[in-house]
């Protein structure tokens, strides 16, 4: 219920709900999509906070604090940690397959915007996309290549958790004046939310994978009510200013936090323990929020 991988998805969908939106408002307004301008601000965003996380990892392998592994390393600089073989797969990297998936959907997503430019069919190939995610979720554990390699953090299946964000996001679109009418303050839709939040623990173990779809589709209707309903005590809550601050370096707190706060075997380090490794982890994301982040997002606006 409250696992990584159930914070990993919903991250996923909230991602394809917000950059699917300002694609298809660009697009509608102005009839085309600025993709140089695009991806530079997807380079602005992302790379200063791994350029440094990449230069921490490279002297803990030099100075043998963790393994030297230069594969391990290149499968991660190229966004392609999520088919990384387990014989390099490196606790201090292993978050980078999140990231990895996002940009490859976004290395595809604004092209079929821009050309494909029909709204149905787009939906249409997100809803494919979606239903060959579950299939693959239901599918690949069975072949025999699971042993060296973790099927499930590929493209497809992990990609449709963005893909249904994206979804999400084009079905506002359509039809937002029936959205307005139900999302406006309606009680039974947080309950819907919440029954299928509440899944897993009324079905078979081996169908949680499968059902967690069915769990991020209700997250994606849950940030569709939060966009009709930001009068809501709820929005008032989240907008509380030290949650706002974690927001802002939260990209920080995901890249470094992997070499401190190891989601598997390990931890054997001294900065590896707590609370040292929060207090590392929330200290090198504020450095990097202030000294890094916020003097380069400021060329953002030139794209």
């Amino acid at each position: 219920m409250f696992s990584g991988e159930t914070g990993v998805r919903f991250f996923f969908v909230l991602s394809g709900f917000l950059i699917t939106r300002i694609l298809w408002i660009q697009f509608k307004d102005l009839g085309t999509i600025n993709l140089k301008n695009f991806f530079i601000r997807r380079i602005l965003r992302l790379m200063p906070p791994l350029v440094l996380f990449y230069v921490l990892v490279i002297s803990l392998m030099q100075t043998k604090f963790i393994a030297y592994d230069i594969e391990g390393l290149m499968f991660a600089f190229f966004y392609l940690y999520n088919y990384v073989p387990l014989l390099h797969y490196r606790n201090e990297l292993a978050h980078i397959w999140s990231l990895s998936v996002e940009e490859q959907f976004y290395l595809i997503w604004p092209f079929l915007i821009l050309f494909i430019k029909k709204y149905n069919v787009l939906l249409v190939l997100v809803l494919i996309f979606i239903v060959l995610s579950i299939v693959g979720t239901i599918f690949l554990p069975e072949f025999a290549f699971e042993v060296h390699l973790r099927p499930h953090r590929w493209f497809l299946p992990a990609g449709g958790f963005i893909a249904i964000g994206a979804a999400v996001a084009l079905v506002q679109f359509k039809y937002e004046k029936f959205l307005i009418q139900i999302f406006h303050k309606k009680t039974f839709v947080l309950l819907f939310v919440a029954f299928l939040y509440l899944i897993p623990l009324f079905i078979p173990v081996f169908l949680v994978e499968v059902f967690s779809f069915l769990q991020a589709i209700g997250f994606g209707i849950f940030v569709c009510w939060i966009f009709y309903n930001q009068n809501s005590r709820f929005v008032s809550f989240s907008e509380f200013s030290p949650f706002v601050y974690v927001g802002k370096i939260s990209y920080g707190l995901y890249v470094f936090q992997g070499v401190f706060l190891l989601t598997g075997p390990g931890s054997e380090l001294k900065f590896q323990q707590f609370p040292l490794n929060l207090l590392l982890t929330f200290g090198l994301a504020i450095l990097s929020y202030h000294l890094v982040e916020k003097p380069i997002l400021k060329y953002k606006n030139r794209f």
